[in-house]
């Protein structure tokens, strides 16, 4: 049994395909919607989203390759997979309905198996909606990319990196030299104007630490100075 009431649009103009379809879709579950036209899955999927859509090739308003096209391009329905189904197998009609964004194709008539093995298969390769965070709820993450520092001093220092970083962002950068000095636990502010290229993929930033202590600073003078 399919569960947590999984949601299918059958979109064909047939009565009897419709019915015969929902008829296998309920026993296993699952909750069914019908759309008889073109015009008719438009409103259904203006309201709401299916888990899945099942699209029938001959349309009497349109051809189904050319409405999964344009589905396949909106962004609300480019993750709902879309299954095509035909009274016609031809293999070149399987290849273009996969190429233009079909999850499958099943082939009319079929059996009541074959259809729930093909919806159960889709269903699990479904992308799951994405959940947007508000401002505040916006998780941290840690990206790392390799760099090198180039000069140090008391107050900050240079580092060339493979990506600009935006000014005034909060870095959290490691290096042996820093964690020598008793700089490494100290939060690390950009303040160059946007990062200089210095060639192809490498660009040059000036970052300061931000409240250091007298006695780190003197430690990073004092190690300095014996470097020639």
């Amino acid at each position: 049994m399919v569960t947590h009431q999984k949601e299918v649009l059958i979109v064909d103009d047939d009565l009897a395909m419709r019915l015969a379809m929902k008829k296998i879709f309920e026993a296993d579950g699952l909750r069914v919607f019908e759309a008889n036209s073109v015009p008719a899955a438009f409103t259904f999927l203006e309201n709401r989203s299916p888990h899945l859509i099942f699209l029938d090739v001959i349309m009497p308003d349109t051809n189904g390759f050319v409405l999964l096209e344009e589905w396949k391009k909106t962004k609300k329905l480019q993750n709902i997979p879309i299954i095509i189904s035909s009274v016609v197998g031809h293999k070149t009609l399987i290849t273009k309905a996969m190429a233009l964004g079909a999850t499958d194709y099943i082939v009319k008539p079929f059996s009541a198996s074959t259809l729930i093995h093909k919806t159960k298969k889709a269903l699990k390769q479904q992308v799951s909606a994405l959940h947007r965070f508000s401002q505040l709820q916006k998780p941290n993450v840690r990206a790392t990319l390799p760099g090198k520092i180039t000069a140090i001093s008391e107050i900050g220092y240079l580092a060339e990196t493979s990506a600009k970083l935006a000014r005034n962002s909060i870095v959290d950068m490691y290096s042996q030299i820093l964690s020598d000095m008793g700089a490494i636990d100290y939060p690390k502010k950009i303040v160059s104007y946007t990062s200089k290229q210095t060639e192809p993929g490498q660009y040059i930033h000036k970052i300061i630490f931000i409240g250091i202590s007298e006695t780190v600073a003197k430690k990073i003078r004092k190690r300095t100075r014996n470097w020639k």
